[in-house]
């Protein structure tokens, strides 16, 4: 059983330093069918600022019949210093023009003058009108492959649309664990676009644990390509739900109202210099997504190590101290930090077994939520346990392993560390 390594404290600390550019790529529905489309997405994050040039790829076996971009700053304090983030996302939608399997090659951008390139991604075309649910080969040996939706094509995209405007309700899955967390996401289609989007009522999400992920304060409408007709798709709420207990538990309906143009009364021969009449009649229509259920599989009794505080997912765990050589009565901050996927919520401070001239000062926790790229994307996610202590005599002192026991969702087995 691996451990997290205990500290010795006779080493200099090391300063840390701004983090390289990173680039991450999307690539969702894969596999697609010839009469749909997909989308490409490109996400830079830069520490710092910089200029970001647009993506470059050589796609010879698809047509570009959609692009977009958006960009974000934040400004944060760390480390003592103020430091901007940026963020960059560029959208392509792409259409195939064959089947087969067909790659996405020499994606690269361009952050600062220094080029940053992407692995190549394979494509997998089916016929017109197949389903599209990608296999645990493609989701797992290709990072840009987007995880198993709920259902074959009728998981990415609607069956079937309202003449006005449809709302969808996106899950990454319908079976998961208890604590496991299942990404939920509501969308707009509208052959049109549409006007004033009112939300009448929200999900209420009974049974689960949420978490927002993202709601837009302005909808940013994007063309998609379904069975070969265009539509207007928008995000309206993206979401984290983690199940609280086994069973099959209900995610309730959005309702929403907007106006829409009607478009089958675009002339009116006895008014015909009435403008509204010419271009179409403005009307108010209602619509909710459909309900959904997601079946919660208990967690197995069998090898439940001692301890176990309920977290479920998959984790990485680290205990670090910003000094490891200081004098007498000087403060040391020790953190234990756990990243992955996951319920972090269930996750509880661990004790550290300090010294017994090891006074501890303050102990707090934080949160860091991760940006993901819809359901395709892993959650990625941080926890940081911070402890203020300060050594009251002289010596070498070491602080024991700490022990971190979880659920892995991916092997289904309970690891420790």
């Amino acid at each position: 059983m691996a451990r997290i390594g205990s500290l010795l404290f006779l080493i200099a600390a090391i300063a840390a330093h701004a983090a390289d550019p990173r680039v991450t790529v999307v690539v969702q529905p894969n596999p697609v069918s010839l009469d749909d489309s997909l989308q490409m997405r490109v996400e830079v994050a830069v520490d710092g600022g910089g200029d970001v040039s647009p993506p470059s790829f050589d796609a010879p076996d698809f047509t570009v019949v959609g692009k977009g971009s958006s960009s974000s700053f934040s400004t944060v304090y760390e480390g003592g210093q103020l430091q901007t983030r940026q963020r960059k996302l560029y959208t392509f939608v792409l259409a195939p023009k064959r089947e087969g399997v067909h790659k996405i090659s020499g994606i690269s951008v361009f952050v600062g003058g220094k080029e940053i390139r992407s692995h190549d991604i394979a494509v997998k075309v089916l016929p017109g009108g197949a389903t599209n649910t990608p296999s645990d080969g493609e989701a797992d040996e290709n990072p840009a492959a987007p995880g198993k939706f709920a259902g074959g094509a009728e998981g990415v995209h609607p069956s079937r649309f309202n003449s006005d405007f449809t709302v969808f309700l996106r899950l990454s899955k319908k079976q998961a664990y208890a604590g496991e967390p299942v990404v939920a996401e509501y969308y707009i289609y509208s052959p049109g676009g549409i006007q004033q989007v009112e939300i009448k009522k929200w999900p209420s999400f009974n049974g689960f644990w949420k978490e927002d992920l993202e709601i837009p304060s302005r909808y940013e409408w994007e063309p998609v390509y379904v069975n070969g007709q265009r539509m207007l798709r928008v995000l309206v709420g993206k979401f984290a739900l983690y199940p609280i207990k086994p069973g099959k538990i209900r995610v309730d309906q959005l309702l929403i109202t907007a106006r829409y143009v009607d478009r089958s009364r675009m002339f009116d021969e006895e008014d015909a210099f009435n403008l509204p009449q010419i271009f179409g009649n403005v009307r108010v229509g209602t619509h909710s997504s459909a309900e959904e259920t997601v079946e919660v599989l208990p967690l197995p009794e069998a090898g439940r190590p001692e301890g176990f505080s309920g977290a479920v997912g998959q984790f990485r765990a680290n205990l670090s101290a910003d000094k490891k050589q200081v004098p007498a009565n000087s403060p040391v901050s020790f953190e234990f930090t756990v990243e992955g996927t996951g319920n972090f919520h269930a996750i509880e401070a661990p004790k550290l077994g300090f010294p017994q001239d090891f006074e501890l000062y303050e102990s707090k926790a934080s949160f860091q939520l991760g940006t993901p790229i819809g359901v395709a994307r892993r959650l990625e996610n941080r926890k940081v346990f911070s402890y203020l202590v300060l050594p009251r005599k002289e010596g070498s002192f070491t602080v024991p392993p700490v022990k971190f026991s979880w659920f892995d969702v991916g092997t289904r087995s309970y690891k420790t560390i």
